[in-house]
């Protein structure tokens, strides 16, 4: 079953034996950096999905891993040494250019924006 998300790429939901597994996922307050991204060399093993606690990387329509920039808060459970092949990088790395073409959808464009409004809420 395929669950649309409103926007231009779509997420897998997960069935166990017919029935929907919803996840534990966290919420948080403040980003702790740039979301991040997977970039091309991904060899879809699955580490960074079953660390993320904000169920914010999980498998695409298109059977790659993905992360959504909205739900990451730059927590870095998903970062080397986890992830063998060094594919999961923060959207300001210059690298980032090169976000796999199933990851785009899921971009958080105006991370900076909401980081700042978010650092302005709190006190001082």
């Amino acid at each position: 079953m395929i669950d649309d998300r409103g926007k231009e790429g779509k997420k897998c939901e997960a069935y166990f034996l017919g029935t929907k597994v919803r996840g534990m996922a966290r919420s948080f307050k403040r980003r702790h950096g740039a979301p991040y991204v997977i970039i091309d060399g991904c060899i879809e093993c699955g580490k960074c999905e079953r660390v993320c606690p904000y169920d914010a990387i999980f498998m695409s329509e298109d059977f790659e891993y993905v992360v959504d920039g909205e739900k990451c808060p730059s927590c870095q459970r998903c970062l080397a040494p986890l992830c063998p092949v060094d594919t999961i990088i923060p959207m300001d790395d210059p690298r980032a250019v090169r976000v796999r073409e199933s990851n785009k959808p899921f971009v958080f464009p105006n991370w900076k924006t909401v980081s700042e409004e978010e650092l302005a809420g709190e006190p001082a």
